[in-house]
């Protein structure tokens, strides 16, 4: 297939999926896909299906960016092996293309492991945390706004990320044992994956509640309106990590996404579920401990990263929230009852979320 024809086939299939199941919902009888028997089986098969296809996709320079230069540096005969690396180098993605290299496989081949590991670790987050709402938490995924382009492009966070996500499932589901290897591979793939394990550590066992989470959000506005040239100007000072200062136009194929400036589009797009929570939260009091934590973890990660919204290639840190905005919105719409025509209103949500996504992209 053309590179060229990949997001509009992409896009097809996800506004196909999210349309049927919004107005089954909106008829009041989306309950009835709990009750089938393929009622996981067909959403999982059709999702490492997508990740099948895109594993596969071609290498274009112009709509795969990561994937062609990923490619050539593949397709070097590096012969490294972990002593020329070591622990403070992501040693784990160097060392798989190596291990993937020696093994026989192509950059195909290596690419196809690679999306099949984030369409898999995202799919076994939404099985632990919507179990019962497969397809709907799917269809969810499926219509963000940036899952595709994550899948693509900036590979090594999104796999990063989408690992990350299953272990915050772990975290707020269960088995917690299961959280921490998780972590451990997330921050050798990428160690940006460092701001997600301390905010998931915060958000789990230290301010559980998601009112002080979205307290924290707003002080962090605020402070990055006034203050974020002079934080980003800090930066080099503090020696923070040099990823932050580094990114490049060779990593990356979204322009829309890596313009300077403070972002407000990005800013109302982290915006979304805040209203949702502090309805779920804070006015209708609903307890339910697993999306406390999810919705912590989400306003934390997300205020850290409005503190650094100036710097270079800044979508890149704020995916570290936003690969987790679908779970936070879908989560309590499907498990929690929070209002009397729930079904109608995830109906109307995800269509709203999947129009949303059609018009910034």
């Amino acid at each position: 297939m053309e590179s060229a024809l990949y997001w509009p086939v992409y896009m097809a299939i996800a506004a196909t999926m999210s349309i049927s199941l919004s107005a089954m919902y909106c008829m009041e009888s989306g309950d009835k896909l709990q009750l089938q028997p393929m009622g996981k089986l067909v959403p999982s098969l059709l999702f490492l299906s997508i990740g099948l296809w895109l594993g596969l996709r071609p290498f274009s320079g112009v709509y795969f960016g990561d994937t062609y230069n990923y490619a050539m540096v593949y397709d070097m005969d590096l012969d490294l092996d972990f002593s020329t690396i070591g622990w403070r180098d992501e040693w784990l993605w160097v060392m798989a293309m190596e291990w993937c290299r020696r093994a026989g496989l192509s950059a195909h081949g290596f690419f196809l492991i690679v999306e099949l590991g984030y369409m898999g670790a995202t799919l076994l987050a939404a099985i632990r945390l919507m179990p019962r709402h497969l397809p709907v938490a799917l269809a969810f995924v499926l219509a963000s706004a940036m899952f595709y382009a994550y899948g693509v492009n900036g590979i090594r966070s999104g796999l990063s990320c989408q690992i990350m996500v299953l272990a915050v499932a772990c975290l707020c589901r269960g088995p917690r044992f299961w959280a921490f290897p998780l972590m451990l591979i997330a921050y050798s793939l990428h160690h940006s994956a460092a701001l997600q394990i301390g905010t998931a550590i915060v958000g789990c066992f230290m301010l559980k509640k998601p009112k002080a989470a979205i307290v924290v959000w707003v002080v962090a506005l605020v402070i990055s309106i006034l203050l974020s040239n002079q934080i980003a100007n800090a930066l080099p000072d503090f020696d923070l990590d040099s990823r932050l200062q580094t990114y490049d136009a060779r990593e990356i194929d979204m322009d829309q996404f890596s313009r300077q400036g403070y972002r407000w589009d990005f800013v109302l797009y982290s915006m979304l579920p805040l209203p949702l929570i502090w309805e779920v939260c804070v006015r209708k009091r609903v307890s339910d401990r697993a999306f406390d934590a999810l919705a912590s973890i989400y306003c934390l990660c997300n205020a850290a990263w409005l503190l650094l919204i100036r710097v270079p290639f800044n979508n890149r840190i704020g995916y570290l929230s936003w690969c987790m905005l679908p779970f936070v919105i879908a989560y309590p719409l499907v498990r929690l009852r929070i209002w009397r025509n729930q079904d109608r209103a995830i109906g109307l949500t995800l269509l709203g979320y999947l129009s949303l996504t059609l018009v910034i992209t």
